[in-house]
């Protein structure tokens, strides 16, 4: 075991340790268990194992599911298992209808991970965008089970985080069977980290595979736009911008979707103190609303895209602070202008897509938006 490998797995066993607590004393026993690799068995035939992280990788995962299943001959389509890192993740990977899982992605500790494949036992891995997690890959390599990356990309703090860690990323990448690459930027990163190129080719983005539903015009006469995926300290310059909105159009909605579920409190907990009016998203409307201008909080996982589809335009957030923004494609598959903030390095091909075809504009500021 090479010497980056073994600070990996110290570091990660001391913060695996702090989470196991955390989720032990706030009762979610089931999570804790998947998380220890206590997963459900593979059965028969093996599974490919698909991994999708959150919200916007289990959007790729559907397309990729969606194609399995449709390029199947005789009736042969894989059994496909499916597993996330997060809770909203999670809850979106169970409309995939996996024939295993879905379930949390068991932690990254060596005893951990034989456990899960012991009780898995995948015919392969197919991993999605970034998650590449050094003790399952090391591990799958040492039971020779293929593995490959779907809708590959590297972020900049991905490919230095790669490059602290020495060696490891790139012993690890030569064994990868397969890279499906975002673009001809993210094959360069990949194959300079240490993939073999003849394993690397360039795919496009799965999320750009979204199945487009049916476009819903807005109620007339009502202004309704929605700020989605929104991040800390974005609320508050959101609000500003809405102010300028109401004085100028009078009545009219603004829709708030956190990105995580365990904020939706702390954002109610902000409307309350401004003193704004607001509601929920499946109250319902009260009659003063209809006067002025109301804020509502969409605090429920898996309802974006009908949010997206119900208002004007979108903005979408992690953008207007320095957190890489999220991927603008699901908006646009609703048939919604865009808007976005300047910190969109999570999702740059998406965004300078969309602005040059004229379906998404970059604002530098809430005053700006």
């Amino acid at each position: 075991m090479s010497a980056a490998l073994a600070v990996y797995r110290a570091a990660a066993g001391a913060a695996h340790a702090i989470g196991l607590t955390r989720l032990a004393l706030r009762g979610k026993g089931d999570e804790r268990r998947e998380r220890l690799g206590d997963i459900p068995e593979g059965g028969s035939p093996a599974p490919v194992w698909i991994h999708a992280a959150s919200l916007g990788e289990t959007a790729a995962a559907a397309a990729l599911i969606r194609e399995l299943r449709a390029g199947n001959e005789g009736g042969r389509a894989p059994r496909i298992a499916l597993s996330a890192t997060t809770r909203a993740g999670r809850e979106r990977a169970m409309t995939l209808n996996p024939e295993v899982g879905p379930f949390f992605l068991p932690l990254d500790a060596p005893r951990v991970v034989r456990l899960a494949l012991d009780r898995l036992e995948p015919r392969a891995l197919v991993l999605l965008e970034t998650e590449l997690w050094p003790s399952l890959l090391s591990e799958l390599a040492a039971r020779e089970i293929p593995w490959g990356v779907a809708s590959a990309r590297l972020s900049e703090r991905g490919t230095r985080r790669m490059r602290l860690a020495g060696g490891l990323y790139a012993r690890l990448l030569r064994e990868a069977t397969a890279i499906g690459a975002r673009s001809e930027e993210a094959a360069r990163h990949y194959i300079e980290r240490g993939a073999r190129p003849d394993a690397v080719r360039v795919t496009g983005d799965l999320k750009t595979s979204l199945e487009v539903p049916e476009f819903e015009t807005p109620p007339p006469g009502v202004f309704r736009w929605i700020a989605a995926c929104t991040r800390p300290g974005e609320e508050v310059i959101l609000l500003e911008a809405t102010d300028t909105l109401a004085a100028s159009l009078g009545a009219g909605e603004t829709w708030i979707a956190p990105r995580h579920a365990d904020r939706f409190e702390e954002v109610a907990a902000l409307l309350r103190r401004t003193g704004r009016p607001w509601r929920r998203w499946r109250d319902a409307p009260r009659p003063e609303h209809a006067a002025t201008w109301t804020n509502v909080l969409v605090d429920e996982m898996g309802v974006l895209g009908e949010a997206y589809r119900r208002t004007s335009c979108a903005f979408v957030g992690g953008s207007l602070v320095p957190l890489g923004g999220h991927n603008p494609l699901e908006a646009a598959a609703a048939g919604r202008a865009v808007f976005t903030g300047p910190h969109v390095e999570n999702c740059a091909e998406a965004v300078a897509r969309l602005v040059a075809g004229g379906a998404a504009r970059q604002i530098a500021s809430g005053a700006e938006l």
